[in-house]
């Protein structure tokens, strides 16, 4: 990758921060220092492995799975469960089951999780939940492998009286050594008003580990959110820098490019070049409606250029393209998607965003960012498909 830092004319690589900044490598002036905003506290795994929490504006570092961390841009989300930790509360119904709370180590790192004890096969333990009709929810919770043979967790419908998720056996995604986080995304039926959120529910009798429960409105599990006596906000996570100068092109041709997790594949974006003052003149990409997408965009109008074949969920690695005639999409180490540009370069971009599109509503996903680069050039194509090869 050295190769291409050397070319581009802004690198941010997911390193140096402090409250409110997130610094580039290039350019090393304030030209590369990315305002950065969430007005809550949220959570993160850091180097250690550990899940901690971090304050109010503090860019977030995210080891998840990985040695190279990654920044994580998220929408506002809020966890819906009461007491998250403290599945002893009565804030969870119980049934053949005991709760010993604080037997062991959690993914926090202190020894704050609970042993469930199912001492018959119709045990249960759950909480119900006040929900929005025909509407999509992520359910998640981290468990570790006890006794227990089979553990299941389910999601009911208390207002129609069914399930929406029928007892899941989840036992082979959990081990004795390592804490698992468990996702499961639904969509509530309609007239659905209340849930129960059971996250051992039915299984064979034995132990098993639990803590960190989790349900939040959308179609993907985002940061753990703990709670105790009421429901808990984390709010969005924001990266720009206005005015950034000499360091954006002025004329095409220019490349994008962004590593980066997308989710959705709807409204997602890596790396937009804005004027944020129109909100409507920009250079950006990304998936929409499944696809990659390429897209600038002006008062004259958009182009757009659009894959054939749907997205990859997940990590992705995506360069665009943008000269005076065209707009090619690559990803994943290959051309995915080009069109005929016809829009004029527009010289009011003058702004970055990344992760997402724009700042002001939560209609797009914020994306967790590992790496983000911006070239005063039009890279070829045999360097865009070794730029983005995963």
């Amino acid at each position: 990758m050295s190769a291409f830092y050397d070319q581009a004319s802004l690198v941010v690589v997911p390193s140096g921060y402090k409250s409110g900044k997130i610094y580039a490598q290039k350019p090393l002036t304030t030209d590369g220092q990315l305002t950065f905003t969430r007005a809550s506290t949220a959570t993160r795994v850091n180097a250690s492995g550990a899940l901690e929490t971090v304050a109010s504006g503090v860019p977030r570092l995210d080891y998840t799975n990985s040695s190279c961390p990654k920044i994580l841009l998220e929408p506002q989300r809020s966890n819906l469960l009461l007491y998250s930790q403290g599945f002893d509360d009565s804030a969870w119904d119980k049934a053949d089951v005991t709760v010993t709370a604080n037997t062991t180590v959690s993914p926090d790192g202190t020894q704050n999780a609970d042993t469930i004890n199912a001492t018959a096969e119709g045990q249960r333990i759950n909480q119900s939940i006040t929900v929005s009709a025909s509407t999509v929810y992520t359910f998640s919770f981290y468990a570790k492998k006890g006794t227990m043979v089979t553990p299941r967790y389910s999601v009911y419908d208390l207002s129609n009286g069914a399930f929406i998720l029928t007892q899941v056996n989840y036992s082979s995604l959990i081990n004795s050594s390592t804490w698992t986080r468990i996702t499961a995304t639904f969509t509530t039926p309609s007239g659905c008003t209340s849930i129960g959120i059971y996250p051992v529910n039915g299984a064979t009798t034995g132990t098993i580990f639990i803590w960190g429960a989790m349900l939040e409105a959308g179609a993907y599990a985002t940061s753990y959110i703990p709670t105790t006596t009421a429901a808990v906000t984390r709010l969005k996570d924001f990266a720009k820098k206005e005015n950034i100068g000499g360091t954006l092109p002025t004329a095409y041709p220019f490349t994008l490019y962004s590593e980066s997790d997308f989710y959705l594949g709807t409204d997602d974006f890596g790396l937009s070049m804005i004027d944020i003052g129109t909100t409507n003149t920009y250079y950006t990409f990304g998936t929409y409606s499944n696809k990659y997408i390429g897209v600038a965009r002006s008062s004259a109008g958009e182009i757009v250029a659009t894959s054939t074949a749907n997205y990859t969920p997940g990590l992705n690695k995506i360069a665009v393209v943008f000269t005076s005639s065209s707009i090619k999409v690559f990803a994943n180490g290959g051309l995915v998607a080009s069109a005929t540009n016809t829009i004029s370069f527009s010289a009011g971009v003058n702004d970055i965003i990344v992760g997402t599109l724009r700042e002001a509503a939560d209609i797009n996903t914020r994306n967790s960012l590992k790496q983000a680069l911006v070239f005063k050039s039009a890279l070829t194509d045999a360097q865009c498909v070794e730029l983005t090869t995963l």
